[in-house]
This record gives C-alpha cells, structure tokens and sequence, in this order.
C-alpha cells in the first residue's frame, strides 16, 4: 500500500472542479508542512515515537505497520468583532458587548506514516491544522 500526501490530488481539484477551495497560503503551508514531515523518512519507528510521542492509532498492514498522529492546536481567532465577545447560553454562541475576548478555534492535524521493514516510508497528513511543522 502505497500513500501520498493529499497536497497535489487537493490543488488539481481547486483548479478544475471546486469553487472553495483553500487559498494559496494554505497550499503554501501545506507544501511547508509536506516539507518538514519529509526528514522523517528513513526513520525508525522508534526514533518517530521518540519524536511525536503515542500514536492515536496504529494498524499492521500486509506489508508493514501505519502509525496515526492527531494534534490539536488552538488558535485565536481575531475576526471576532471588537467591542463583543462570545458567550455560550444553553449551547448556543451569542455577542455580548464588553470586553473583547478573542475565542479559540480548534484546528485539527491528522498525520499517518506508514513503515515498512521498521522504517517510515510514506505519510499522509490531511487537517486545517497541519500548517506548522511538527518538531
């Protein structure tokens, strides 16, 4: 089983087939992220274990082992308007004026490795969160 990154499949679709797509600066991080998981092939699993810590998931293949890492970060998000911030009554987001208080935005990182014969091979990483390389 052979995997890739989704970065190339996801820029042909935004050119021909869907209207809202991600920016050209989220294709730009995502080329960075692409770039920073590109050291750990040739790794061993132990050394990736070392480097992320557990794994959400792992999975034996037929011709090897996928290891499965999500990370959350949480960033602020600045469109809130000035002058309000948010508040949740009975589950349900309301603007209260007063204080500004920039609420968080989860964004999600969900990366894959797959090894074969104990060492990464192949990645795959799809998430709004995997904009900054993981070190």
């Amino acid at each position: 089983m052979r995997m890739f990154s989704l970065v190339a499949p996801a820029g042909a679709l935004c050119g021909g087939v869907l209207g809202a797509c991600a920016s050209s600066g989220d294709m730009a991080m995502e080329g960075r992220y692409e770039a920073s998981l590109s050291h750990w092939h040739g790794v061993t699993e132990q050394k990736l274990l070392e480097g992320w810590g557990p794994p959400a998931m792992s999975a034996d293949l037929p011709d090897g082992r996928m290891l499965v890492f999500v990370k959350r970060t949480d960033y602020v998000n600045m469109s809130a308007p000035q002058g309000y911030h948010t508040v949740t009554a009975f589950g349900a987001p309301m603007f209260v004026q007063g204080m500004t208080a920039a609420p968080l935005v989860p964004a999600t990182c969900r990366t894959s490795f797959v090894l074969h014969e104990g060492v990464v091979s192949s990645w795959k990483f799809d998430g709004i969160g995997c904009g900054a390389a993981h070190r």
